[in-house]
């Protein structure tokens, strides 16, 4: 995994990214997923979602 992404705050959900996202020529495969950006965006916004969803669930 990219020193960029083990320093990452989504490191365990997202991973880097998929494997074949992440080439390079030159660095090869030690480089952030092309999606990175966007990969935070998405995971942000789930985890929103959710939060809001399970507190309106818990909700007497």
């Amino acid at each position: 995994m990219p020193a960029l992404c083990q320093e990452c705050r989504l490191r365990d959900v997202c991973g880097g990214g998929h494997y074949a996202q992440r080439y390079r020529r030159g660095t090869g495969f030690l480089n952030p997923s092309v999606y990175c950006a966007d990969l935070i965006t998405f995971l942000d916004h789930v985890s929103a979602r959710l939060a809001t969803d399970l507190a309106a669930i818990r909700k007497p």
